[in-house]
């Protein structure tokens, strides 16, 4: 990457890390992640700093108001934790609401296909309170 480091060219350079490494599709995003393995955070924590990252420097592909699922693996026990920060479904998108939309079964895309709500944060907390490392405020700032 060259320039002033805000604005990143189209060819970066290739990295390699011994103790750790991040990766997103937005270089402040992994300085975020980096930054808080630095503070002596784990990858849960790194994790959290990223998605919440992404979800100002990417919003068109991330965001609090949306989904998130990962699976994250414990070192010290080797389990590996899945996550499904889908929400739930809205209380009125039931099959009457759809077929007073005229539609025969859910649509794959538009408003209406959108009714949940959003879990993407929850899912974040509930992977910090489990793993994380670092107080959240230090994992967000």
């Amino acid at each position: 990457m060259s320039g002033d480091g805000l604005h990143p060219t189209g060819h970066r350079a290739s990295a390699l890390g011994m103790a750790g490494m991040v990766t997103a599709p937005h270089a402040m995003a992994t300085q975020a992640g980096v930054d808080i393995l630095r503070a002596g955070g784990n990858a849960a924590d790194a994790g959290v700093a990223v998605a919440a990252s992404l979800s100002v420097l990417y919003p068109h592909m991330t965001g609090i108001g949306g989904d998130a699922f990962f699976l994250y693996h414990d070192a010290r026990d080797r389990t590996v934790a899945a996550y499904n920060g889908s929400g739930a479904s809205a209380a009125l998108a039931d099959r009457a609401f759809y077929e007073r939309l005229g539609l025969g079964s859910i649509p794959a895309h538009g408003g209406p296909a959108a009714l949940t709500v959003p879990g993407a944060v929850d899912a974040w907390l509930a992977l910090h309170e489990r793993f994380g490392r670092l107080p959240m405020p230090v994992v967000l700032a």
